[in-house]
C-alpha cells in the first residue's frame, strides 16, 4: 500500500533533506462550489498522479531504486484508491481524469467538480457512515456506469473511518468526554466491529477487482453483517 501526504494540506510534510512543510489550507466551506476545495482536490488528483509515475519510473531505473524489496511486489498493473472524506473525492476525480486506476472507494466523502455530472466506467465502491447527507451521491450513482455498490453502516459516523476510531475510546476518560460524546463522534457501533467491517469488505472489494477473486460479501445484505445496508441495490 502507498499512502500519499498533500503538502500544505496534511499536518506536516517532511522532504527527503529535512524540509517540513504545515499545514497552510485557506478558509473553506463544505459547499460543493466552493473554489478552496475544488483547487484542493485538483492538486490531490495532481498529486496523485505523480505519485504513480514516480513508482513507475523507480521500478523501472535501478540508478534511483525504491527500498530493498518494494519494487519487486508493487504490481503497478492493478492499481486502486481508496480514501476517506477528500482522499474519497480525490479518488473518483483521479479515476474520472483517467490516471490508470482500476477501481476506486470513497469513505463517506462528499464528491467535487466534473465527475459529479460525468460519472465514471470503472468500478467504484462507496461506504458512508449511518445518514443521508451527501447530495453529491444520488447525483452520481447513476452515472456509475460500471460495477458499483453504496454501503452504509449503522452506527458510524464521519470520524468512523479514519483512526479516531481507534484511539478515541481509549483517551475518551482522560479527555473527560461522556460516552454521548463519543457516540456523536465514532457512533455507537463498537469501534472493533466497525474496523473489521471496513477491512473485510473494502479487501473484498479490491480482492474482485485486482485479483478476480469472488466475493460473496459484497453480493448483498446478509444475517452475518446486519450493520451493513446496501443502499441503491447492487446494479
Amino acid at each position: 500500500m502507498v499512502a500519499i501526504d498533500h503538502t500544505y494540506d496534511a499536518g506536516q510534510v517532511e522532504f527527503p533533506g529535512g524540509r517540513v512543510e504545515k499545514y497552510a489550507m485557506p478558509p473553506f466551506t463544505a459547499e460543493d462550489d466552493d473554489p478552496v476545495i475544488l483547487k484542493a482536490v485538483d492538486v490531490r488528483v495532481a498529486d496523485t498522479r505523480f505519485v504513480l509515475e514516480e513508482l513507475s519510473r523507480r521500478v523501472r531505473d535501478r540508478r534511483y531504486p525504491l527500498p530493498h524489496g518494494l519494487g519487486h511486489i508493487l504490481d503497478l498493473a492493478r492499481i486502486a484508491m481508496f480514501g476517506h472524506s477528500l482522499g474519497g473525492a480525490t479518488a473518483a476525480s483521479a479515476m474520472a481524469a483517467e490516471s490508470p486506476i482500476a477501481a476506486g472507494a470513497n469513505l463517506d466523502g462528499s464528491l467535487f467538480g466534473p465527475v459529479v455530472t460525468k460519472g465514471l466506467r470503472k468500478p467504484f465502491l462507496l461506504m458512508s457512515e449511518d445518514a443521508d447527507n451527501k447530495p453529491s451521491w444520488p447525483e452520481i450513482w447513476p452515472r456509475l456506469r460500471g460495477w458499483r455498490r453504496h454501503l452504509r453502516l449503522t452506527g458510524t459516523r464521519h470520524f468512523s473511518y479514519t483512526d479516531y476510531e481507534t484511539f478515541m475510546p481509549q483517551v475518551a476518560v482522560r479527555l473527560g468526554a461522556t460516552d454521548e460524546q463519543l457516540a456523536e463522534f465514532v457512533g455507537p457501533l463498537d469501534g472493533t466491529r466497525g474496523i473489521d467491517l471496513q477491512r473485510r469488505f473494502l479487501l473484498a472489494y479490491f480482492d474482485l477487482h485486482l485479483r478476480g477473486r469472488r466475493a460473496p460479501i459484497l453480493e448483498g445484505p446478509s444475517l452475518r453483517y446486519p450493520e451493513v445496508r446496501f443502499i441503491g441495490g447492487v446494479g
